[in-house]
């Protein structure tokens, strides 16, 4: 006997959610990269040009707001769908998202240093311990698998992204030391990945649709490595201007692949959209301050009019992918 429609209502919510919990990605800790990205923008912009305080206040604690609301759901996966959650972490592409966690606590800290130095320390130690063991797991992960260059993607930049932000807030808490350490890891790591992302693109068949979004990853490596760089050696030398060329230099490329990525449907990938054209922004803006050359910083208003428009295209998407029921969902 089929059920009553009024129980069938009743019990296909808690059906969804419950399912939709299952398929909660990890790769929504990406919106805390992004967020957090552009509010260190517009602090950059702020002391360079006199902008409105209000705005990089204002988004000051979206970003750990959103950390906090994420985690909750993905900690609830871990409790209610640990298969899931387990199954997840084997596919080599969702793996390469677990150390957003870890990078997002490394932002937040960053973002926080000037207002609430205290507490950023404290989120700054959590997120620096948790990023070398979460990259260590990944990276056993990946040495343990038999891969193929097909199933490599620009997104297993994030885990050297993370080592190459230490520095950021590490050298002005007084870890000078841990710093290099990170960054010494950031640009090994960086050199290898970059070596094996262009032989899989140039010899091997195009990346799958969704994770075309991510080549942009390739722009932030050198453009956070430029920028730790000047915080570890105080120095704007021969090395430094190599690295910020080089991701200027990506960024332009990547630009030419704008008609291909207007054509990709959304998925939670777009938002590598974000803080690579953020470290881009926050490199020309250093560039500025460095030479004095206006040139960087007309580049960098321009950035940051773009990284603006990209952070409100991919919020729109994603709350209506949302509302669609279209993120959490079976791969």
């Amino acid at each position: 006997m089929s059920a009553p429609p009024a129980l069938k209502s009743i019990e296909t919510p808690v059906s969804y959610v419950s399912t939709s919990l299952s398929s909660f990605p990890v790769a929504f800790f990406s919106v805390v990269i992004g967020i957090a990205g552009v509010t260190l923008a517009w602090e950059k912009a702020a002391v360079l040009m006199g902008q409105p305080v209000w705005i990089d206040q204002a988004l000051l604690f979206v970003a750990p707001l959103i950390f906090i609301v994420v985690s909750a759901f993905y900690l609830v996966k871990w409790l209610r769908h640990a298969a899931a959650a387990r199954l997840e972490l084997h596919h080599s592409q969702h793996l390469a998202f677990l150390p957003c966690i870890s990078v997002g606590l490394l932002l937040i800290s960053l973002s926080l240093l000037a207002s609430l130095p205290v507490l950023a320390k404290w989120i700054w130690m959590i997120g620096t311990s948790l990023h070398l063991l979460l990259s260590l797991v990944v990276l056993n992960a990946w040495m343990q698998k038999h891969l193929q260059p097909q199933q490599l993607s620009a997104t297993w930049f994030i885990p050297a992204l993370g080592h190459l932000l230490v520095p950021f807030a590490g050298v002005p808490l007084g870890f000078v030391y841990i710093s290099w350490f990170y960054f010494s890891v950031g640009l090994l790591f960086w050199v290898i990945l970059s070596s094996i992302v262009y032989y899989r693109i140039l010899f091997h068949t195009p990346p799958a649709a969704r994770l075309i979004t991510s080549l942009l990853m390739l722009i932030a490596p050198p453009a956070i490595g430029f920028m730790a760089y000047l915080q570890l050696t105080q120095s704007f030398d021969a090395f430094a201007l190599c690295l910020y060329y080089a991701s200027l230099f990506l960024t332009l490329l990547l630009f030419t692949q704008l008609h291909l990525l207007a054509r990709l449907r959304f998925c939670l990938s777009w938002w590598a959209y974000s803080f690579p054209l953020a470290a881009i922004t926050l490199a020309t803006f250093s560039m500025y301050q460095k030479t004095q050359t206006f040139f960087f910083l007309w580049l960098g208003i321009f950035l940051l009019l773009m990284l603006n428009i990209v952070i409100v295209i991919l919020l729109v998407n994603t709350i209506r992918a949302i509302l669609n029921n279209a993120i959490c969902v079976e791969d």
